[in-house]
């Protein structure tokens, strides 16, 4: 019995697709299984659920392995040759492999927010209270404390290192990382002579209220680089960030 090779390419594409679906599925059977372990530090919700939620995934993944399997030994029965035979599979491992990671990347950028929420895997922020705010400003003597407000009435929170008597003082505005406070590094940048530097804490960081997301991030920086350009003592045409 021989099939076409038109026959021998949907199969190839049906088992690519499972395979896609077995990975996705074992990482997100993992991925809830995690949560459920956490369900009090994350506050996901309702236990029983979320079992429920991680039983359903394995078994889907049990079936899509079983039909995976049964793809591949259905279209190696029709490859001849057993070179062919060995090139057929590693080329469905690598187009799953591919595959999979395709998908698991564009499932983390559409659904970035709600992966934040749930196990903060971006953002990890760092609060500090208003006493060691206090201490910061009083350590340095050419800083300024910063406070403005976003497109959406977010109150952030921050510093200005002047390090330079210019009347217009170029600007470098440093974003920190997903796990940064920004007081914790104003020395650093101290000594930066000639430029100002703003550091400001992300919404959720230091004093900065509300809760970060993908949007909101970029919101933030609009509204950082908004509020010094429009600043008398701040060169808007020389301003940069890190």
């Amino acid at each position: 019995m021989k099939m076409g090779k038109k026959g021998l390419l949907i199969i190839k594409i049906i088992s690519t697709l499972l395979g896609i679906l077995v990975v996705t599925s074992l990482i997100l059977s993992y991925k809830v299984t995690a949560w459920v372990k956490n369900i009090d530090q994350i506050q996901l919700g309702d236990l029983e659920m979320f079992k429920r939620y991680s039983l359903t995934i394995n078994i889907f993944a049990v079936c899509a392995i079983i039909l995976v399997v049964l793809t591949t030994l259905f279209s190696i029965r029709f490859v001849p040759g057993k070179t062919r035979k060995i090139k057929a599979v590693l080329s469905l491992f690598l187009s799953v492999g591919i595959g999979s990671y395709v998908f698991l990347c564009l499932f983390i950028y559409y659904n970035l927010d709600g992966i934040i929420k749930l196990n903060h895997l971006v953002y990890q922020p760092k609060k500090i209270d208003q006493s060691i705010a206090d201490k910061t400003s009083l350590l340095y003597t050419n800083i300024e404390d910063i406070e403005l407000r976003t497109s959406d009435n977010i109150k952030l929170n921050g510093w200005l290192i002047k390090n330079t008597s210019a009347e217009k003082a170029p600007l470098l505005i440093y974003f920190g990382g997903s796990g940064e406070e920004v007081s914790d590094i104003l020395s650093i940048f101290e000594g930066l002579d000639g430029w100002s530097v703003a550091l400001i804490n992300y919404r959720s960081y230091g004093l900065s209220e509300g809760e970060p997301s993908k949007n909101s991030l970029n919101q933030d920086a609009n509204a950082i680089y908004d509020y010094f350009s429009k600043r008398s003592d701040i060169d808007n045409k020389k301003i940069v960030s890190m």
